[in-house]
């Protein structure tokens, strides 16, 4: 699995339940399996179709970024008109404060590719559901672990998604040999 470098792309991603890589079937509580994108992966927490209906034209999506040793950061990600096949939005990085760190870039992706971005081999995945505290509130969330062993050791990512909420995780926490590699936090979810 490689690890998400600055500037972060937007990333799209049960107590009582066992922790154990996906298997072919899961509760109604979590994502459906018609949500894989191939044979052998887990389901993604959206489909395309719940990405384009969940994040309309306007929405803006403010995230604070965290790597040891470098000042913290913000991304927003403000959507504009789309298509049936295609998200367009425009990027911002910003200063810990809120000052813009330059201009904003537009981006155009397919609803599949933002699919895609929480799609992961179900052998690496563990799924579970737990309350998850952000500063968006406690939210009983779809929880992605993610285990892969790289070139510098054992690498673990955790997607916390909010059911109720389609598109990027509201907390990414990334870990190689269990030390802080990045964490990206929803701080704010401005316009659905």
């Amino acid at each position: 699995m490689k690890l998400l470098a600055l500037p972060i792309p937007l990333v799209l991603v049960l107590a009582g339940c066992s922790a154990a890589p996906v298997a072919d079937e899961l509760p109604d509580t979590m994502p459906p399996l018609a949500n894989r994108m191939q044979e052998g992966y887990a389901p993604t927490p959206f489909s395309a179709e719940e990405l384009r209906a969940g994040i309309p034209e306007g929405c803006r999506l403010m995230f604070e970024i965290e790597t040891p040793g470098a000042p913290t950061i913000r991304q927003e990600m403000h959507f504009l008109a789309g298509t049936e096949e295609v998200a367009n939005l425009e990027i911002r990085m910003l200063d810990a404060a809120g000052t813009p760190q330059g201009p904003a870039f537009p981006s155009s992706k397919a609803w599949t590719e933002l699919q895609s971005h929480a799609s992961f081999p179900a052998s690496q995945t563990v799924l579970t559901r737990e309350p998850h505290t952000s500063p968006l509130g406690t939210i009983d969330c779809w929880v992605y672990t993610v285990s892969s062993v790289e070139e510098d050791g054992p690498s673990v990512s955790r997607y916390w998604f909010d059911p109720a909420r389609p598109g990027p995780p509201i907390e990414l926490v990334q870990t190689v040999n269990g030390e802080l590699v990045s964490r990206m936090v929803m701080v704010e979810d401005r316009g659905r």
